[in-house]
């Protein structure tokens, strides 16, 4: 599965610039939006073959909506959506999955595990 692109969708520079270059250095390509409407924007024209997300961004569409935008349009439908935030209580992991993500990882990210579930994401179920 390498090179293949990995949008990463963060208001935080330091956190977009920590988990590309990690990503970056698993072989994959990536693309960044600093917020859910710039991540649409980009999925329209470069569609990534999975979606990093923060959830609290500020203002806007936050990592849960986006999500749900994906996961209701049928060309975004099977796009693998991973969300990560600091704020993870149960409530989160129930909205997490209830709009379709494929987990929720808690900041400050273990970014090996990170990487794991991308590849783990990008991998064909098995028939």
């Amino acid at each position: 599965m390498a090179n293949e692109l990995i949008l990463i969708v963060d208001d935080d520079p330091d956190m977009l610039a920590s988990i590309g270059r990690a990503v970056r250095k698993a072989g994959y390509r990536t693309a960044v939006a600093s917020d859910g409407a710039a991540a649409l924007a980009e999925i329209s024209t470069n569609p990534p073959a999975l979606v990093v997300s923060d959830i609290l961004m500020p203002p806007g569409i936050n990592g849960f909506q986006l999500c749900r935008k994906l996961k209701s349009a049928e060309t975004t439908r099977a796009l693998p959506v991973i969300l990560i935030s600091g704020k993870t209580d149960p409530v989160d992991h129930f909205w997490a999955e209830e709009v379709g993500a494929r987990l929720l990882l808690r900041k400050p990210l273990d970014l090996p595990r990170l990487l794991a579930e991308i590849t783990d994401g990008l991998t064909p179920a098995a028939s």
